[in-house]
This record gives C-alpha cells, structure tokens and sequence, in this order.
C-alpha cells in the first residue's frame, strides 16, 4: 500500500515514524503548503518521499493508494473529498469534519466510490481497550459506563502561557480550553 502524508505538524511527523515500521506499507509523498516548503523538504529527506506544495498534482500521483490528512480540522472536510473525487482511500486525523453533514457527505461519497474512509481514531487498537476487556468480568453487573481519555502535552502548556496552535483554536475548529 502507498500512501501519501498531507500535513507537516507533530501528528504527521508521528505517523512517518510509525508507518516506517510497517512493511506492508510505503509511505511515498508529502503535501505541505508552499509557506511550509522547507519543512516538507526536511520531512521528505528524512523519509525518503517526494515534495509536493500543489494538492491537486499530489492527488494525480499514478502510485497513490491512500491519502492520509493531518492537517488543521476546518480543511479536513475539503481535503477528503478531494481526495475522495480523486479516487483515492481517505485515512483523516480526528475530527473528520467540523459538523455532522460534512462526515455525513464524506461517509455517502466514500460507499458511492467503493472508498475507504476512516478517522485515525486509534485508541481501540491499542493495549488499553484489550485490558479492559480481560478484567471485565472481575467488575461484577455493569449499569452504566462512562469514559474520558484526556493527556497533558506541550501544546497545552503552551496555550496556557498564550501561544494558541490551531489545534487548540476555535476559529480553527480546535479544542477550547478552559484555565478556570
């Protein structure tokens, strides 16, 4: 499988690592924006893919089976279905879209094109849910579960000193925080 890495933030650098330790896949393109060309570039020696600021040539690519999108949340949306109409396997960092008739939209143009679309949402593929599962029947009769996985980086040390990434901005699409 060949996929292509749209994005050049923390969470696309993340996926270039762990992809590099699957041999069932070759990660062979990056698309970033032209003002973050020589990140691309920086990415792209790294990992050995070709550098693309134009997402429609990125997108023409002959050798492209898969798109993955880690970019800002309010151009998931258009991202996908571009690549969607291009005829290319959609894997997109969370949210998928901003409002539920954008997925909506992206979930009914995936099944007409016989496409896969998913949202990198990997926490049912990790160790947790497994060992939750092995101890379930140790809790006795459950009436009601309620769940919530929250972590402390960086990015939030920085938001709270006053440095908001889009990932954290609501005019973004992005997490509000409340210091309160």
């Amino acid at each position: 499988m060949k996929i292509g890495v749209v994005g050049n933030g923390n969470i696309v650098k993340r996926f270039l690592i762990d992809t590099g330790e699957v041999e069932a896949v070759r990660t062979t393109a990056i698309c970033v924006r032209e003002q973050s060309r020589l990140i691309g570039e920086e990415l792209g020696f790294a990992h050995n893919l070709k550098v693309y600021t134009d997402y429609r040539e990125f997108l023409g690519q002959k050798d492209l089976d898969v798109v993955y999108i880690g970019i800002v949340n309010t151009q998931h949306y258009a991202y996908a279905r571009q690549a969607l109409l291009a005829g290319r396997h959609v894997i997109c960092e969370k949210p998928l879209t901003v409002t539920a008739d954008e997925a909506g939209e992206l979930a009914s143009l995936s099944r007409e094109k016989g496409l896969f679309l998913w949202e990198a949402c990997k926490l049912p593929y990790g160790p947790l849910f497994p060992a939750v599962g092995r101890h379930l029947d140790r809790l006795g009769p459950i009436r009601l579960v309620q769940c919530s996985y929250c972590r402390t980086g960086k990015a939030y040390e920085e938001y709270l000193s006053g440095s908001v990434r889009p990932a954290f901005d609501p005019n973004c699409a992005g997490r509000c925080w409340s210091t309160v």
